[in-house]
């Protein structure tokens, strides 16, 4: 895969964190080897995690859609080269979120005395915390969850002012997915021309996946003032709207 998806998955994953080989401190002390790099399947998977939270809406991904979602990906992405290099934007990461904390719970943080997270902490397994500037931490997972849910729980502590999921701003290439009964609705955007904005230039292609493993390409459409949508992005009116 394009060597410029592998920085930005990982910068995204791996932020913060010490080079590969070396050492972490995990949130119960102890210090562990690096992660290894991850190889391109756990990639797929890392993509597949966002793409079906955000397509279920639920706190966790199913373990059965993950898997089917992965292996859709890599399947499509690797016999199309139109959408090879296309990918879901994180706009928030399934794996991270960063607190911001009053001027009480700061000292607390500087002194390590902070305990009211512990209990949640340990509930949706935390394995690394990251103090920055004292009232700010990120918070790292070791499971993927649906973020912009999870927030509302760690904003119900004391002393929390803001629980961010890692919001992101602008435009660009994008997946969506939707699920519809047994068949699962792909739609890949390729975003160009400001896109800080929302991008100016923006080209469309459709793929649906049944539940026995069919495949099927659905069309490509470019977005202009004299062509009208095409009923596959019409029909799946949840990636129309994110788009």
């Amino acid at each position: 895969m394009p060597n410029l998806w592998t920085v930005i998955l990982l910068s995204i994953l791996f932020s913060s964190l010490p080079a590969y080989g070396e050492t972490i401190h995990t949130v119960n002390g102890e210090n562990v080897p690096r992660p290894a790099r991850p190889t391109v399947t756990e990639l797929f998977i890392l993509e597949a995690e966002l793409l079906t939270l955000k397509a279920t809406s639920l706190l966790t991904p199913p373990q059965d859609i993950l898997k089917r979602v992965a292996q859709e990906l890599e399947i499509i992405q690797t016999s199309h080269l139109d959408v090879s290099e296309i990918h879901p934007r994180f706009t928030w990461s399934p794996h991270n979120m960063t607190l911001h904390f009053d001027t009480d719970a700061a000292k607390a943080l500087d002194d390590d005395s902070y305990h009211t997270w512990d209990n949640l902490n340990s509930r949706y397994r935390v394995t690394q915390i990251i103090i920055i500037k004292s009232e700010w931490a990120t918070l790292k997972f070791a499971e993927p969850y649906n973020m912009p849910l999870l927030v509302n729980e760690y904003s119900k502590l004391p002393n929390v002012v803001y629980a961010d999921p890692g919001y992101t701003l602008g435009d660009g290439d994008d997946i969506c997915l939707t699920i519809e009964g047994g068949v699962h609705f792909y739609i890949f955007k390729a975003g160009s021309g400001d896109c800080y904005s929302g991008c100016v230039n923006r080209t469309y292609w459709g793929f649906s996946a049944d539940s026995q493993g069919q495949i099927m390409e659905l069309g490509m459409w470019k977005r202009d003032y004299y062509n009208s949508k095409p009923s596959w992005l019409k029909d799946h009116g949840t990636c129309e709207k994110s788009f």
